[in-house]
């Protein structure tokens, strides 16, 4: 049987004390291309087909200081009753983290980010996927 998952939107935390919005766009792209990789050959991706399940990820926090880079991502596992006539979801809730030690670039920040959201696709969603 063939699992039609949709990703997306990401999204990214509009608390400037929080995370920096210039990181914001690439953290979105990574988010995303992280969990495309993660169903790659687990699911079929897609937006057409009625999903199984929607997941959703957003960046709630980045900290970078001169020891490396941290960060917090939240977001939700949605299944989706397709048997129903208004399409209920059960929904769960996600989050995830992820570090860099002795790297505070902008590049760390995006592979903290994209690192995170891999490990919280394979660790908290993969294993729901039926």
């Amino acid at each position: 049987m063939t699992v039609f998952v949709e990703l997306g939107p990401m999204g990214y935390s509009s608390d400037r004390s929080k995370a920096d919005p210039k990181y914001a766009a690439k953290a979105k792209d990574r988010l995303q291309k992280a969990a495309e990789k993660a169903v790659s050959g687990k699911a079929t991706i897609s937006k057409k087909d009625v999903p199984r399940y929607v997941v959703r990820l957003h960046v709630d926090e980045v900290k970078v200081d001169a020891k490396g880079v941290s960060c917090k991502l939240g977001g939700e596992l949605n299944q989706v009753n397709q048997y129903s006539k208004n399409q209920n979801m059960n929904s769960t809730k996600l989050t995830g983290t992820g570090s860099i030690a002795g790297d505070n670039s902008e590049d760390a920040v995006y592979d903290c980010i994209a690192a995170a959201a891999a490990t919280t696709m394979t660790k908290s969603i993969l294993p729901n996927l039926k």
